[in-house]
């Protein structure tokens, strides 16, 4: 186990054991499924930290730590647009929307404006794991084996994730063979009481990223900047 994560666990076993455990719903995924098929969406904060020096660049904000906030609009196929702002220094943000199979990110190197680019299955978040993908979620409660008040611990292995989900293979970007096949990333996850994503943390070597949902089921719309 890397250290870090070691401690991170050390720290919530201490910190969240008085808490009222929360019981789980009998079925999340399906829950999840049902939702997705309103075609409506959530909105969504996330804060990251770490060094990401390593990843590919070409992913929308992929350079910055910091926080991200906007809305996600769904369907029964998953995530089909969403409208976002990264936040790196204070004060200072840049607009990424995915309408259809476009992506539009904000800049101010030169003339202010949007530039528009081939969608290739972004996810809207820093982080690794996207929850909002049903088999991601089935994956991340199936490797929970730990409670802790009302997060749930789960211990997410490298190569079955590269199998389930789509983001996470353009996340990555390269099938992890070897040693880092067989290695995890640490989730701490909790469910709110309609049985949905409420909050999930994702540790891996380089970083953490916290990711906290609101507002499912809200309708929500997103148009193209230009």
């Amino acid at each position: 186990m890397w250290k870090p994560l070691a401690a991170v666990v050390a720290a919530l076993a201490v910190a969240l054991t008085a808490a009222p455990a929360q019981a789980a719903p009998k079925d999340p995924v399906k829950t999840l499924i049902k939702e997705l098929a309103t075609k409506r969406g959530v909105a969504f904060t996330e804060k990251t930290d770490g060094d990401f020096g390593w990843m590919n660049r070409d992913q929308p904000g992929s350079a910055f730590t910091g926080s991200r906030k906007g809305r996600i609009a769904y369907d029964r196929s998953g995530i089909t647009a969403f409208d976002m702002k990264i936040i790196d220094d204070p004060g200072a943000s840049k607009g990424v929307i995915r309408v259809g199979k476009a992506i539009y990110q904000e800049t101010r190197e030169t003339d202010p404006g949007w530039v528009k680019s081939p969608h290739k299955g972004w996810s809207p978040f820093f982080g690794p794991i996207n929850v909002l993908e049903p088999a991601t979620l089935k994956a991340v409660i199936k490797h929970a084996d730990k409670q802790f008040g009302t997060f749930r611990v789960s211990f997410l292995p490298t190569a079955e994730i590269w199998k389930v989900s789509p983001s996470y293979r353009v996340w990555k970007g390269k099938r992890p063979t070897g040693k880092e096949a067989k290695m995890f990333y640490l989730v701490l996850f909790k469910l709110g009481r309609d049985g949905l994503p409420q909050e999930i943390t994702t540790e891996w070597p380089e970083g953490r990223s916290t990711i906290t949902f609101s507002s499912w089921g809200k309708k929500v719309t997103v148009k193209a900047p230009l």
